[in-house]
């Protein structure tokens, strides 16, 4: 009983933190791709 109490902690737990991995990445795209549009505005708007 005890065996599968922990097996299915450890479950969940490892199914939280690919959930967290995601969205880690969505916001690191996000903000990556905003910083480039800062960039490449500022660039074009220096250019006029």
């Amino acid at each position: 009983m005890n065996v599968d109490k922990k097996r299915e902690i450890q479950r969940k737990y490892k199914e939280q933190m690919r959930k967290k991995k995601v969205t880690y990445t969505v916001e690191a795209v996000v903000v990556t791709a905003i910083v480039v549009l800062i960039i490449f505005l500022n660039c074009v708007i220096k250019g006029f």
